[in-house]
Protein backbone atom coordinates (compact mmCIF):
# COMPACT_ATOMS: atom_id res chain seq x y z
CA UNK A 1 0.00 0.00 0.00
CA UNK A 2 2.82 2.37 0.90
CA UNK A 3 4.72 1.55 -2.31
CA UNK A 4 1.64 2.25 -4.47
CA UNK A 5 1.08 5.62 -2.77
CA UNK A 6 4.74 6.54 -3.38
CA UNK A 7 4.44 5.68 -7.10
CA UNK A 8 1.25 7.77 -7.43
CA UNK A 9 2.94 10.75 -5.76
CA UNK A 10 5.97 10.56 -8.09
CA UNK A 11 3.75 10.32 -11.18
CA UNK A 12 1.76 13.35 -10.07
CA UNK A 13 4.98 15.35 -9.54
CA UNK A 14 6.14 14.44 -13.06
CA UNK A 15 2.82 15.59 -14.56
CA UNK A 16 2.97 18.91 -12.72
CA UNK A 17 6.57 19.50 -13.80
CA UNK A 18 5.77 18.78 -17.43
CA UNK A 19 2.75 21.11 -17.33
CA UNK A 20 4.86 23.93 -15.89
CA UNK A 21 7.40 23.76 -18.72
CA UNK A 22 6.58 26.02 -21.69
CA UNK A 23 5.69 24.19 -24.84
CA UNK A 24 7.58 24.55 -28.10
CA UNK A 25 4.77 26.65 -29.57
CA UNK A 26 4.87 29.08 -26.64
CA UNK A 27 8.65 29.47 -26.79
CA UNK A 28 8.49 30.54 -30.44
CA UNK A 29 6.25 33.56 -29.66
CA UNK A 30 8.44 36.69 -29.39
CA UNK A 31 8.00 38.95 -26.39
CA UNK A 32 6.71 42.49 -27.01
CA UNK A 33 9.29 45.25 -27.11
CA UNK A 34 8.95 47.15 -23.80
CA UNK A 35 11.33 49.94 -24.55
CA UNK A 36 11.66 53.13 -22.52
CA UNK A 37 8.31 54.76 -21.69
CA UNK A 38 7.48 57.81 -23.74
CA UNK A 39 5.48 60.44 -21.85
CA UNK A 40 2.39 61.72 -23.64
CA UNK A 41 0.47 64.97 -23.09
CA UNK A 42 -2.19 63.06 -21.15
CA UNK A 43 0.46 61.52 -18.89
CA UNK A 44 2.02 64.91 -18.15
CA UNK A 45 -1.39 66.48 -17.45
CA UNK A 46 -2.35 63.71 -15.01
CA UNK A 47 0.94 63.91 -13.13
CA UNK A 48 0.72 67.68 -12.76
CA UNK A 49 -2.90 67.40 -11.59
CA UNK A 50 -2.06 64.72 -8.97
CA UNK A 51 0.94 66.69 -7.68
CA UNK A 52 -1.01 69.96 -7.40
CA UNK A 53 -3.95 68.27 -5.67
CA UNK A 54 -1.57 66.78 -3.12
CA UNK A 55 -0.01 70.21 -2.60
CA UNK A 56 -3.47 71.70 -1.99
CA UNK A 57 -4.08 69.02 0.65
CA UNK A 58 -0.92 69.91 2.56
CA UNK A 59 -1.61 73.67 2.33
CA UNK A 60 -5.06 73.17 3.83
CA UNK A 61 -3.57 70.88 6.47
CA UNK A 62 -1.17 73.68 7.46
CA UNK A 63 -4.14 76.06 7.90
CA UNK A 64 -2.99 78.42 5.18
CA UNK A 65 -5.51 81.01 3.97
CA UNK A 66 -7.08 80.51 0.52
CA UNK A 67 -6.53 80.40 -2.34
CA UNK A 68 -4.54 77.20 -2.02
CA UNK A 69 -3.77 76.92 -5.74
CA UNK A 70 -3.62 78.99 -8.89
CA UNK A 71 -4.98 76.16 -11.04
CA UNK A 72 -8.38 77.36 -12.36
CA UNK A 73 -9.83 73.84 -12.40
CA UNK A 74 -8.83 72.95 -8.81
CA UNK A 75 -10.01 76.33 -7.52
CA UNK A 76 -13.54 75.98 -8.95
CA UNK A 77 -14.38 72.27 -8.94
CA UNK A 78 -14.36 69.69 -6.13
CA UNK A 79 -12.45 66.42 -6.34
CA UNK A 80 -11.99 63.39 -4.17
CA UNK A 81 -9.57 63.58 -1.28
CA UNK A 82 -5.93 62.75 -1.76
CA UNK A 83 -6.30 59.98 0.87
CA UNK A 84 -9.23 57.60 1.22
CA UNK A 85 -9.26 58.04 4.99
CA UNK A 86 -9.84 61.80 4.63
CA UNK A 87 -13.46 61.62 3.47
CA UNK A 88 -16.32 62.19 5.87
CA UNK A 89 -17.52 58.60 6.13
CA UNK A 90 -14.03 57.28 6.89
CA UNK A 91 -13.45 60.01 9.46
CA UNK A 92 -16.74 59.14 11.17
CA UNK A 93 -15.78 55.46 11.25
CA UNK A 94 -12.35 56.27 12.69
CA UNK A 95 -13.56 58.64 15.40
CA UNK A 96 -16.97 57.25 16.42
CA UNK A 97 -16.91 53.55 15.51
CA UNK A 98 -13.44 52.02 15.38
CA UNK A 99 -11.39 53.88 17.99
CA UNK A 100 -14.02 55.03 20.48
CA UNK A 101 -12.70 54.70 24.01
CA UNK A 102 -16.05 53.70 25.57
CA UNK A 103 -16.63 50.76 23.18
CA UNK A 104 -15.03 47.29 23.23
CA UNK A 105 -11.78 47.14 21.27
CA UNK A 106 -11.94 43.43 20.40
CA UNK A 107 -11.53 42.83 16.64
CA UNK A 108 -14.88 41.01 16.40
CA UNK A 109 -16.66 43.91 18.09
CA UNK A 110 -15.01 46.46 15.79
CA UNK A 111 -15.96 44.50 12.65
CA UNK A 112 -19.53 44.15 13.91
CA UNK A 113 -19.83 47.91 14.51
CA UNK A 114 -18.44 48.69 11.06
CA UNK A 115 -20.92 46.30 9.43
CA UNK A 116 -23.75 47.97 11.34
CA UNK A 117 -22.79 51.52 10.39
CA UNK A 118 -22.36 50.60 6.70
CA UNK A 119 -25.73 48.81 6.47
CA UNK A 120 -29.01 50.01 4.99
CA UNK A 121 -31.28 50.96 7.89
CA UNK A 122 -35.07 51.27 8.00
CA UNK A 123 -37.38 51.90 10.93
CA UNK A 124 -40.38 49.73 11.78
CA UNK A 125 -43.01 49.60 14.57
CA UNK A 126 -43.37 46.51 16.78
CA UNK A 127 -46.92 45.11 16.81
CA UNK A 128 -48.77 44.09 19.98
CA UNK A 129 -47.84 40.43 19.39
CA UNK A 130 -44.12 41.38 19.11
CA UNK A 131 -43.95 40.95 15.35
CA UNK A 132 -42.27 43.15 12.76
CA UNK A 133 -43.08 43.34 9.07
CA UNK A 134 -40.31 44.07 6.57
CA UNK A 135 -40.39 43.58 2.79
CA UNK A 136 -43.61 41.52 2.93
CA UNK A 137 -42.12 39.17 5.53
CA UNK A 138 -43.05 38.83 9.19
CA UNK A 139 -40.53 38.30 11.97
CA UNK A 140 -41.28 37.23 15.54
CA UNK A 141 -39.15 38.92 18.19
CA UNK A 142 -37.88 36.43 20.75
CA UNK A 143 -36.98 36.84 24.40
CA UNK A 144 -35.62 38.73 26.24
CA UNK A 145 -38.22 41.49 26.02
CA UNK A 146 -37.11 45.01 26.88
CA UNK A 147 -39.31 47.75 28.39
CA UNK A 148 -41.07 49.75 25.72
CA UNK A 149 -40.41 47.19 23.01
CA UNK A 150 -44.09 46.49 22.26
CA UNK A 151 -45.38 49.35 20.16
CA UNK A 152 -41.90 50.87 20.03
CA UNK A 153 -39.62 51.62 17.11
CA UNK A 154 -36.92 49.22 15.93
CA UNK A 155 -34.24 49.68 13.29
CA UNK A 156 -33.75 46.94 10.71
CA UNK A 157 -30.18 46.81 9.42
CA UNK A 158 -29.55 45.11 6.08
CA UNK A 159 -25.84 44.30 5.91
CA UNK A 160 -23.61 44.32 2.84
CA UNK A 161 -23.40 40.52 2.90
CA UNK A 162 -27.20 40.17 2.78
CA UNK A 163 -27.62 39.50 6.50
CA UNK A 164 -30.15 41.32 8.66
CA UNK A 165 -30.23 42.53 12.25
CA UNK A 166 -33.00 44.16 14.31
CA UNK A 167 -31.94 46.80 16.84
CA UNK A 168 -34.06 48.32 19.61
CA UNK A 169 -32.17 51.27 21.01
CA UNK A 170 -28.78 49.88 21.97
CA UNK A 171 -29.95 46.25 22.06
CA UNK A 172 -29.86 43.79 19.17
CA UNK A 173 -32.93 41.56 19.31
CA UNK A 174 -33.24 37.86 18.62
CA UNK A 175 -35.87 36.98 16.02
CA UNK A 176 -37.06 34.31 13.64
CA UNK A 177 -39.10 34.51 10.46
CA UNK A 178 -42.75 33.50 10.57
CA UNK A 179 -43.68 31.23 7.68
CA UNK A 180 -47.46 31.17 7.09
CA UNK A 181 -48.90 27.70 7.60
CA UNK A 182 -45.97 26.34 9.61
CA UNK A 183 -46.59 24.75 12.98
CA UNK A 184 -45.72 26.86 15.99
CA UNK A 185 -43.16 25.34 18.38
CA UNK A 186 -44.86 23.75 21.36
CA UNK A 187 -48.33 24.80 20.25
CA UNK A 188 -48.40 27.75 22.66
CA UNK A 189 -47.54 30.62 20.32
CA UNK A 190 -49.83 31.62 17.43
CA UNK A 191 -49.07 30.16 14.04
CA UNK A 192 -49.10 33.53 12.31
CA UNK A 193 -49.30 37.12 13.52
CA UNK A 194 -52.71 38.65 13.98
CA UNK A 195 -52.32 40.64 10.79
CA UNK A 196 -52.31 37.39 8.76
CA UNK A 197 -55.21 35.10 8.02
CA UNK A 198 -54.75 31.78 9.86
CA UNK A 199 -53.71 29.12 7.38
CA UNK A 200 -55.12 26.19 9.38
CA UNK A 201 -56.42 24.98 12.72
CA UNK A 202 -54.52 25.34 15.93
CA UNK A 203 -51.76 22.71 16.17
CA UNK A 204 -52.98 19.67 18.04
CA UNK A 205 -56.68 20.42 17.53
CA UNK A 206 -56.98 17.89 14.71
CA UNK A 207 -55.48 15.17 16.86
CA UNK A 208 -58.06 15.62 19.61
CA UNK A 209 -61.28 13.62 19.40
CA UNK A 210 -64.80 15.11 19.15
CA UNK A 211 -66.24 16.73 22.24
CA UNK A 212 -69.09 15.27 24.29
CA UNK A 213 -71.60 17.73 22.83
CA UNK A 214 -70.61 16.72 19.31
CA UNK A 215 -70.99 13.02 20.12
CA UNK A 216 -74.43 13.53 21.70
CA UNK A 217 -75.86 15.41 18.72
CA UNK A 218 -77.04 13.08 15.94
CA UNK A 219 -75.35 13.70 12.61
CA UNK A 220 -77.25 14.81 9.57
CA UNK A 221 -80.15 16.62 11.23
CA UNK A 222 -82.83 17.36 8.65
CA UNK A 223 -84.46 20.82 8.48
CA UNK A 224 -87.78 20.81 10.36
CA UNK A 225 -90.43 23.49 10.30
CA UNK A 226 -88.44 25.94 8.22
CA UNK A 227 -85.29 25.64 10.34
CA UNK A 228 -81.89 25.71 8.74
CA UNK A 229 -80.84 22.29 9.96
CA UNK A 230 -77.60 23.56 11.51
CA UNK A 231 -78.96 22.64 14.98
CA UNK A 232 -81.31 19.96 16.23
CA UNK A 233 -84.97 20.77 15.58
CA UNK A 234 -86.83 21.74 18.77
CA UNK A 235 -90.54 22.57 19.10
CA UNK A 236 -91.45 26.20 19.73
CA UNK A 237 -92.63 26.98 22.22
CA UNK A 238 -91.15 24.09 24.18
CA UNK A 239 -93.52 21.47 25.54
CA UNK A 240 -95.31 22.66 28.64
CA UNK A 241 -94.21 26.29 28.27
CA UNK A 242 -96.84 29.03 27.97
CA UNK A 243 -97.24 30.80 24.68
CA UNK A 244 -95.58 34.11 24.13
CA UNK A 245 -97.97 36.87 25.23
CA UNK A 246 -95.72 39.76 24.44
CA UNK A 247 -97.70 42.65 22.91
CA UNK A 248 -96.65 44.53 19.85
CA UNK A 249 -96.51 48.30 19.51
CA UNK A 250 -99.47 50.20 20.98
CA UNK A 251 -101.91 51.58 18.40
CA UNK A 252 -105.01 53.67 19.06
CA UNK A 253 -108.37 51.94 18.66
CA UNK A 254 -110.59 52.54 15.63
CA UNK A 255 -112.95 54.83 17.61
CA UNK A 256 -110.15 56.71 19.32
CA UNK A 257 -110.54 60.52 19.27
CA UNK A 258 -107.19 60.82 17.49
CA UNK A 259 -108.65 59.08 14.43
CA UNK A 260 -111.78 61.32 14.14
CA UNK A 261 -109.99 64.17 12.40
CA UNK A 262 -108.36 61.77 9.96
CA UNK A 263 -111.72 60.18 9.06
CA UNK A 264 -113.39 63.55 8.61
CA UNK A 265 -110.74 64.60 6.14
CA UNK A 266 -111.19 61.40 4.15
CA UNK A 267 -114.96 61.95 3.88
CA UNK A 268 -114.47 65.45 2.60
Amino acid sequence: MGKRRKVNTEARAVRLASAAKPSQADSDVPLPDLGPLKPTPVYNTYCRFAAERQAVFFRRLERRPPPWTHDPVLRVHKFTNAYRASDRVSQYLIRNVIYRQDLPAAPAEVVFRMAAILSLQQQRTVANDYTVRFENRHYQLDKPIYPGERGGKVVIEVRLDGGMAIRFGEYYLKYHEIIPGSAAPGGSAPQTPRSLTPAGPTPGAAAEGPTAAQEAEPPGVQPTGGRSGRTSAEPYPPDGAPEDTKKGPDRPAADHPWRRGFRAKRKD
